[in-house]
């Protein structure tokens, strides 16, 4: 055999090789972060959010997010289980608990992995403030229906479900759209649709730029792997088995549509969503903004480092879009 022909064939097989690899890597990306069905995932290699922040921060482990079986108990007392069906054919539930006589609306989103018991407590402090509040399981999530996590994508198409649901219930309802991680992601990229006017304000809380953003970080960061060609491998995978592209799912794109007016949160010490999307976030969104940065705190633990800064910003907030009677801002009639 003659020397090109040895060298051509040690090319080709570490070729076959070097692709092989990346098939491999993306496809247990894919399993590991989108597919619901994966016996290899976050939750079960230790890599979860509550599992990362719980190492790295163990004064932090504590959370807003935690719920018990008695918090569940009351959430099914006061509340009513419902369920809508997606445009995809999705079955969806939620509980929603009213409060009577409040026209005042609250649509309370989970993070990744997450379920809407540990949005409970949140339901909790926007009830004593006067909100109805709905608590949705984010398709793929809880015990709605979907095999792939969308990372608040495809679901923001439910969220407009969802708000109008409420706004045929009660249109004169002033709706409140808040999320937590994925969920604040979520509620940012629904604001780039067209949104009905009794949604009045929008407040994320510690929600990423993309997926494309969060996955690239997360690739360096937990598995350190080159992004290129690993998740646009992965990219690949998600497109052609969850139905969209991770740079799709882009919630600054979509808040350079948004005039709805936004409070964004973030936690100086996150690890998980870093802080410096909060400014690219916050600098993309077309309407009325603040933002809030707590230092020290880890992912989601905003408002269980400092919850006197945390609540005292949504209490502006909600005071200047949601007066009550006899109080003046920009969303009184």
């Amino acid at each position: 055999m003659e020397i090109w022909q040895i060298l051509l064939l040690i090319v080709v097989i570490l070729a076959v090789v070097f692709f092989a690899f990346v098939g491999a890597v993306a496809k247990y990306l894919y399993e590991f972060a989108i597919d619901r069905r994966g016996k290899k995932n976050i939750h079960t290699e230790g890599k979860s959010p509550s599992a990362q922040i719980k190492r790295e921060n163990p004064e932090q482990s504590a959370s807003i997010l935690r719920y018990t079986p008695e918090m569940v108990a009351a959430l099914e007392r006061d509340g009513e289980e419902i369920f809508i069906q997606s445009e995809d054919g999705l079955r969806l539930r939620a509980y929603e608990v009213m409060l009577p006589g409040s026209h005042d609306y609250a649509i309370l989103c989970h993070g990744y992995l997450g379920n809407l018991e540990e949005m409970i407590r949140f339901g909790e402090e926007y009830r004593k403030r006067g909100f109805s509040v709905l608590l949705p399981d984010i398709r793929a999530h809880g015990k709605s229906e979907g095999t792939d996590r969308c990372m608040g994508w495809l679901a923001r198409r439910d969220m407009l479900l969802w708000i109008d649901r409420a706004v045929r219930r009660d249109p004169g309802a002033r709706i409140l759209l808040f999320g937590i991680s994925m969920g604040g992601a979520l509620v940012m990229m629904t604001g780039g649709e067209n949104l009905p006017p009794q949604v009045r304000g929008i407040i994320e809380d510690c929600g990423y730029t993309s997926a494309w953003d969060e996955f690239a970080y997360q690739v360096h960061d937990m598995f350190h792997l080159p992004v290129f060609p690993c998740l646009y491998a992965a990219g690949a995978i998600v497109k052609r088995r969850a139905g969209y592209r991770l740079k799709e799912a882009s919630a600054v794109e979509q808040l350079k549509k948004c005039h709805v007016p936004m409070l964004f949160i973030h936690g100086g010490d996150d690890r998980f969503v870093p802080p410096w999307m909060l400014d690219k976030v916050y600098d993309a969104a077309a309407g009325p903004k603040e933002k809030l940065l707590i230092p020290g705190a880890g992912h989601a633990r905003a408002a269980v480092v400092d919850p006197a800064r945390y609540w005292q910003a949504v209490d502006r907030f909600l005071a200047a879009y949601f007066p009550k009677e006899g109080e003046n801002g920009p969303a009184a009639e």
